[in-house]
């Protein structure tokens, strides 16, 4: 039935009509109680006697007033009169998305800002359990100001842990082999009716945003059967053709949410609304260089597709010049590459490089020069490390496989590749390495300790135990290998091994142990070799880790590039006369190429993914893996179960920091400086303090009014700072703590002591004291005990990791037992690892899974108990939260290995 303008429902007296659809009208109204006007949304009389539409439209009540964020409709009350259920929401002075971008293209910073409000709307759905499954221009409100609104959850459904909770319950649980929604704007396994999860929501998000840069919908057929089949069969005409002014980053974006396969979307609906974000944020940029891009280079762009046996790799042209590559008119889909070319290689020359731009600058580097890329490998298959063959036609790369990381070979030339290895029980695979006659694949083997060192012929067969106690092998012409083995003080030492009469010798100084494993290069003649990291002798250790050049014959060891600020990984070039490195250059990673005497430096090429591994071939070639990692802070029970995501973080996060009300702190990247944010339950984010220093991780929180963390001015060496969490400012540096490195902080009980772990030491601060920081006792890793009384203390040794509880006034240690065989993983314990109850919760890391998970050590009867957490990833760093739950650092990877090839 109608309203007319006087009549009430409940305390609301009807206004007049908004807008009518097939399944109830929308009016305006005004609460009487609180004086405010809102719109009333009522079912259709027709309806009334339906129980699923019923149920659909009590749902999105529910569901809507669950979630609490400024881009999702506000519902203010749910009641009944006369039989007539109503919603009463926000009254949103505006335009639905579908008016507004009816007739002429919106401008695309128009359009962007838009999309960036609905991304993060959605992402607030998502990181709450909920998949809105009818997202459309039509549910989606731009007010007046700009302001953007995501209406009618009629359909949404719960996923992951909140599937079994009662907002399940309240919504029901729609069959398998149902279609709902709306068929222009349907995920893939949505119109097959299967299951559906936060992905299909991307697809349908991809497809608004297709339609608002395009001017027309992706998949528009005469039908709804029409419309439906081309979704999950065929691909919308290229965005480059019908909008040429879209920039290839966008473009890629568009792609991503686009791709039929859910695992090819985005693992987390907030790592779509921060690249969006990020994008507009640097429009300008962009488009400028669109504008100034030229007869320099012509490319094509970047198309990611899915490789398969003996099919054509997709191809990129990189060049550092302002151009941007035009789009080609193919017709193949373009997959997230995130090897950005030109467009992006402009952006660092533009802001990113400041620091490396000026040394460059000042070196008489020459610039970057085009390259063109194939992409070898990426997508469903996970390449974690890989090196060409001396004769440069196979290569060797590390894959999951069976639970645990293996060996794998492949010919480039085909596409056709293999698993050599199939041990499930002996640990993953880290590192492999060529024999000089590329007749064997070495390798090794590693959980928490290294296993040894394995070979494996390159045509397959059985492996072979080479050596044990050792990993990173490197092969030398004369058959002899490297390898690197962990000293009775913890640190790393590079030794020379001899088949032939099994002699293992040291070369050179201890290593300091700060990663799984020290990464060995071996030049081509065999005489020297390439290491990264800090020497462990005195006056070394408080040096920053470098590159390092170490002479085979003499053991002496001196540093390749520098001021350089390389990371790795690295390589030698193909006739051993330079070095291959990586220089991160704001959010970019640049290949440059530096003489052996660090003075010719040469810029090679850009890329927006961190390279993991680099191997160069022939004729001017260059094999690089590309890896992005993801990190996100998990909230679970101590019996495991799917996590609730509380944020993704963009840096380095070594621990999660939660506070007592529920907000988290976390790293991120705002023009290219570094920022810790503060962000609440309903999604909210506020810098965590007000400075122009750059701010990072570890963080310690202190009765959830105060904070601990590093600052500093960018480019200068950070300190550990006091802030107030609550007046968001810096309260005081704390003293001689310049240029630590703490791998995570504990906070005492009473909140007066900061204890962190750096270099092989654990050291404590008096946080309201002016007092340097003193020496407390050796150790990897430190957290706190409930009581105050006692430490716990983590040292990686030889044999892997053991834990100690340490009085706070000094005196007799106490190993904690461990029982089974699980094995704690050589990653700094969470500041928060201790329970109220004493138990610990720890890393594990177990032979037959490459996974690192979280634990519960009782430490009386040593007894471990692994947490079974769903996630795609390494789940570690874990701490109590208040109360019995945890939290945990969620890590997940994807990979794409390419072959780029200098255009001369």
């Amino acid at each position: 039935m109608a309203f007319p303008a006087g009549a009430r429902l409940g305390s609301f007296e009807i206004l007049g009509l908004l807008g009518a659809g097939g399944m109830g009208e929308v009016y305006r109204a005004r609460d009487e109680r609180l004086g405010r006007e809102v719109a009333i949304k009522v079912l259709a009389s027709g309806y009334l006697s339906d129980p699923e539409q019923l149920r659909r439209f009590a749902g999105e009540a529910r569901t809507a007033s669950s979630l609490n964020h400024r881009n999702i409709v506000t519902i203010f009350e749910i009641g009944q009169s006369d039989g007539q259920p109503f919603l009463a929401m926000e009254l949103i002075a505006g335009q639905t998305l579908r008016k507004v971008a009816s007739g002429a293209l919106l401008p695309l910073r128009g359009a962007l800002d838009i999309m960036v409000q609905v991304a993060e709307g959605l992402s607030a759905a998502h990181e709450a359990s909920l998949v809105h499954r009818d997202l459309k221009p039509e549910n989606v409100m731009v007010a007046r100001d700009g302001a953007v609104k995501i209406l009618d959850f009629g359909l949404a459904k719960p996923f992951g842990e909140a599937a079994s909770g009662e907002l399940a319950r309240s919504l029901s649980k729609t069959s398998t082999g149902i279609v709902v929604g709306t068929a222009s704007y349907m995920s893939p396994e949505q119109a097959r009716g299967h299951a559906v999860d936060f992905r299909s929501d991307q697809f349908c998000f991809g497809l608004i945003l297709y339609e608002v840069l395009a001017g027309r919908k992706a998949f528009a057929k005469a039908s709804a059967v029409q419309t439906l089949t081309a979704i999950i069969e065929e691909e919308p005409e290229p965005l480059a053709h019908l909008n040429p002014k879209v920039p290839p980053p966008l473009l890629w974006i568009v792609d991503r949410c686009l791709s039929k396969q859910p695992e090819e979307r985005y693992a987390a609906t907030r790592d779509l609304a921060r690249e969006l974000k990020q994008l507009r944020d640097n429009l300008s940029r962009l488009t400028g260089a669109v504008q100034q891009g030229t007869s320099e280079t012509r490319a094509v762009p970047v198309a990611a597709t899915t490789v398969r046996t003996g099919a054509a790799a997709p191809t990129t042209r990189v060049t550092a010049t302002t151009s941007i590559p035009a789009p080609a008119p193919e017709s193949a889909r373009h997959r997230t590459a995130r090897v950005l070319a030109a467009a992006l290689g402009a952006l660092a020359l533009l802001g990113g490089g400041t620091g490396f731009g000026w040394w460059l600058g000042n070196r008489g580097a020459e610039t970057e020069s085009a390259w063109k890329g194939d992409l070898i490998l990426g997508n469903t298959t996970q390449v974690l490390a890989s090196r060409l063959s001396p004769d440069g036609q196979t290569l060797a790369f590390v894959t999951p496989a069976g639970g645990v990381t293996q060996v794998a070979v492949m010919k480039p030339a085909s596409g056709d590749w293999t698993v050599l290895t199939t041990r499930p029980d002996s640990g993953s695979v880290y590192r492999v390495a060529w024999s000089k006659d590329a007749t064997r694949v070495y390798f090794d083997r590693v959980t928490d300790i290294p296993h040894g060192i394995f070979s494996v012929p390159a045509v397959g067969g059985p492996e072979h135990l080479v050596l044990e106690d050792a990993q990173s092998p490197e092969a030398l012409p004369d058959g002899g290998l490297l390898v690197v083995r962990t000293s009775t003080q913890g640190e790393f030492r590079i030794h020379r091994f001899s088949p032939d009469t099994g002699l293992v010798s040291p070369l050179g100084p201890p290593v300091v142990a700060e990663s799984v494993g020290l990464a060995l290069r071996a030049s081509p003649d065999g005489r020297e070799a390439l290491f990264w990291g800090r020497l462990a002798t005195e006056g070394a250790k408080s040096l920053p880790r470098q590159l390092h050049l170490l002479d085979l014959a003499t053991g002496t060891v001196r540093p390749v590039t520098g001021e350089l600020p390389v990371a790795p990984p690295y390589a030698f070039s193909a006739d051993g006369r330079s070095v291959v490195a990586t220089v991160a250059v704001g959010d970019l990673f640049r290949l440059v190429s530096v003489s052996l005497d660090g003075h010719e430096v040469r810029g090679l090429l850009t890329v927006t993914s961190r390279p993991s591994s680099i191997s160069p071939g022939p004729a001017g070639s260059t094999y690089v893996c590309l890896s992005e990692s993801t990190q996100e802070v998990l909230r679970f029970p101590v019996t495991g179960g799917v996590p609730v995501r509380l944020g993704a973080a963009r840096g380095a996060l070594t621990s999660p920091a939660l506070l007592p009300d529920g907000r988290v702190i976390l790293p991120g990247l705002v023009a290219g400086r570094r920022r810790l944010f503060l962000r609440s339950p309903s999604g909210e984010t506020r810098p965590l303090v007000d400075t122009s220093e750059e701010t990072a991780p570890p963080v310690a929180t202190l009765g959830g009014t105060r904070s601990v963390f590093l600052a500093g001015a960018p480019g200068a060496p950070p300190s550990l700072v006091l802030a107030s969490i609550e007046e968001g400012r810096i309260q005081r540096r704390l003293p001689g703590t310049e240029g630590v490195v703490p791998q995570d902080l504990a906070a005492s009980a009473d909140g007066r002591t900061v204890y962190y772990p750096d270099r092989g030491s654990v050291w404590a601060i008096d946080v309201d004291g002016g007092t340097p920081p003193r020496k407390f006792t050796t150790g990897h890793g430190v957290a706190a005990f409930p009581d105050g009384k006692e430490l716990l203390v983590q040292r990686n040794g030889i044999n892997g990791v053991d834990l100690f509880r340490v009085p706070v006034t000094g005196g007799h240690e106490l190993r904690i037992p461990l029982q089974g065989n699980l094995r704690l993983a050589p990653v700094p314990l969470s500041g928060r690892a201790v329970g109220p109850d004493d138990r610990i919760v720890v890393t594990v890391a177990s032979r037959d899974s490459w996974r690192w998970s979280p634990a519960l050590l009782d430490p009386f009867t040593g007894t471990v108990e692994r947490i079974p957490v769903v996630f795609e990833g390494d789940v570690q760093s874990s701490g109590w939260a208040d109360g019995e739950g945890l939290v945990g650092l969620g890590v997940s990877l994807r990979t794409e290995l390419w072959r780029f090839q200098e255009i001369r």
